[in-house]
């Protein structure tokens, strides 16, 4: 017995470290755990798995003094970081404390002690967790950390003989899984706390609110997606320009920023269009949107000119309301840097008269027919201003070159002009009705002031990207994840309320029957449960009847609990004081009410019952 007990011990100690393995693979999965990081805990879980149990592998004064010393770390790194390093700080102490505990000897209490640990990963994940992969691990936990639990009060109550099979396991698994969904989507949830929060998740660029053309970094190529676009309404345009922000400062190498008027943002009535707009961890914190904003909700952001920011942090969603009536703000400077003297000849000579537009469009057909688009790193003559290497030589650049060249031709003319830097959205996924916006996409084209409002001109050859339809499974079901797990909030609930309210018992529609339907069959699941269970109650000592039949010994199932002891006590007196201390337990489980493992005990009895000769 005592060896049985050691062997199930092993494996209860092995269960729980493998179990604070995929703790740690939650945190990785999650994407607040760096993948070089989880490697070098899985080998000290690797460690704790070969070495014996019952001892330390290292002293527990070292780990001690060790695990108080990075506790004041973190604290000094709180303190000089600011809140922004609290989540860092909880992420490494609660694997300090993993680690900590796997290097110490594992008694039934140290057990439990992992286990917990192991459940403080998986809640930390979950809170913070962007991954869909993350869900991997969280099974693997729903269906680990109850048959971990069983087997650590089977050693503790005498009773870890028995060991349910995996059909058990799988009700267990799902039953968790299944309450889960539903207190998920029930208990309120605030709106984004966590997500606005988040400074685990690294941030991706893509976006530039200054252009120098004279640095070495160049438009991103990186196709990871940083945003994702939902256009609501009927009308969806097959590609638009999303601006981010809005550049007046002409340079002898770009635009920059100007400082203009700072105020509030003022909601406007002419609404057209609804977009709501899911970043992905993009490092900016512009409000993007497309033709002249009209609303933003949250509405927590500030004007700077004709740019928009958030005050607080960039949320986890937004939504913008657009129209296409062009801005009415004031037109801009039209003033040049020194030394273009010729570039402005040039734009002349190309447009000499006409209206603005036409203008504008005859010197985009020069910069298109003489000057080459690529995203490749150009090598300009040293001391020569981009622009005018890019204009005068025919060189070849990006399509902040392009709109650099034409902003500045432009104001040769004396017509105000800037440019913006934002995104060109072209890529869509209809199985999800939703656009992709992608760092690679990132783009900078003119704005034009004539006749009191601003117009949009893109210079950059139309070949830069096409509209594309890219039906994707698997980007929908990530994006499903965003939207109904990640970004799921008290408003989703009071809106699939309302919509469940209105259509259940709609006046007229068949669905008002479903409510007394799904009342009825709620009913009979119950009944049929509770009839279950009652079988059940009722089948342990129906198992033990039955054994004794099988060896030969008849007990009337009318008689009573005490004949059937007297009746064994004279046929089989051997078996009778095994007998008794089971209708003992087993009288106090069903009657008693008692918090009693009858199953398992159940189990034993008849197994000794076929044992022994009768």
């Amino acid at each position: 017995m005592l060896q049985r007990v050691s062997s199930t011990y092993r494996q209860v100690v092995g269960l729980a470290i493998i179990l604070s393995m995929v703790g740690a693979l939650c945190l990785s999965l999650a994407g607040v755990l760096p993948w070089p990081v989880f490697i070098a805990v899985l080998s000290v879980h690797i460690l704790a798995l070969r070495l014996p149990y019952d001892r330390d592998i290292i002293s527990a004064k070292i780990v001690t003094i060790a695990l108080l010393g990075f506790t004041l770390l973190e604290i000094l790194r709180v303190w000089m970081g600011g809140r922004g390093d609290v989540a860092f700080a909880i992420r490494d102490m609660i694997v300090a404390l993993d680690i900590a505990r796997l290097l110490l000897k594992k008694e039934l209490r140290e057990i439990y002690q992992v286990l917990g640990i192991s459940f403080s990963e998986l809640v930390f994940a979950t809170i913070f967790t962007l991954s869909l992969t993350f869900t991997i691990s969280l099974v693997f936990m729903i269906f680990l950390i109850p048959m971990a639990l069983y087997l650590v009060d089977g050693i503790r109550f005498g009773s870890s003989e028995h060991v349910p099979g995996p059909r058990h396991w799988l009700k267990i698994g799902s039953s968790i899984i299944f309450l889960t969904c539903i207190l998920f989507y029930i208990i309120p949830r605030p709106y984004d706390t966590i997500l606005r929060s988040n400074t685990l998740h690294r941030h991706k660029t893509g976006f530039t609110e200054n252009i120098d053309l004279g640095q070495d970094s160049r438009i991103s190529v990186d196709d990871s997606i940083v945003m994702r676009i939902v256009w609501h309404g009927k009308y969806r345009p097959r590609t638009f320009l999303l601006a981010g922000a809005h550049l007046e400062k002409a340079t002898s190498s770009g635009f920059e920023r100007s400082s203009r008027k700072t105020g509030v943002f003022s909601p406007t009535s002419r609404s057209m269009y609804r977009l709501t707009i899911y970043p992905k961890e993009i490092d900016a914190k512009n409000v993007f949107h497309p033709f002249s904003l009209v609303n933003v909700s949250p509405g927590e952001i500030r004007r700077e000119g004709d740019d928009y920011y958030w005050i607080y942090s960039t949320p986890a969603v937004y939504d913008v309301w657009v129209s296409k009536t062009p801005e009415t703000s004031d037109a801009c400077s039209v003033q040049v840097p020194r030394g273009f003297d010729d570039l402005t000849a040039l734009a002349r000579r190309i447009a000499p008269k006409g209206d603005a537009g036409r203008r504008v469009a005859a010197i985009i057909a020069y910069l298109r027919h003489h000057c080459k688009y690529t995203l490749a790193e150009q090598h300009r003559p040293k001391g020569m201003s981009p622009i005018k290497w890019f204009v005068m030589d025919g060189g070849s650049g990006d399509c902040e070159y392009f709109a650099s060249s034409l902003a500045l031709m432009l104001r040769g003319l004396d017509i105000p002009s800037r440019v913006v830097a934002g995104f060109y959205v072209h890529e869509y996924n209809p199985l999800g009705d939703y656009y992709i916006v992608r760092a690679s996409a990132a783009h900078a084209w003119v704005e034009y002031w004539d006749r009191g409002v601003w117009h949009t001109a893109d210079p950059t050859p139309p070949e830069l990207g096409l509209y594309t339809t890219k039906p994707s499974l698997l980007d929908e079901i990530r994006f499903k994840w965003i939207r109904w797990v990640i970004h799921y909030s008290l408003n989703d609930q009071i809106y699939l309320a309302g919509y469940f309210g209105n259509n259940l018992v709609k006046p007229g529609g068949k669905t008002i029957y479903w409510i007394p339907g799904l009342i009825l069959a709620a009913f009979i699941s119950w009944l049929g449960l509770a009839g279950k269970l009652w079988h059940r109650r009722a089948t342990f000592y129906k198992q033990v009847l039955e054994a004794f039949n099988k060896k030969g010994i008849k007990l009337d199932t009318r008689a009573s609990h005490e004949e059937h002891l007297r009746s064994v006590e004279q046929i089989w007196p051997d078996m009778a004081p095994y007998f008794e201390n089971y209708l003992g337990d087993y009288l106090l489980w069903r009657f008693g009410h008692r918090d009693i493992d009858i199953a398992s005990i159940t189990h034993r009895f008849i197994e000794k019952l076929r044992a022994r000769a009768s």
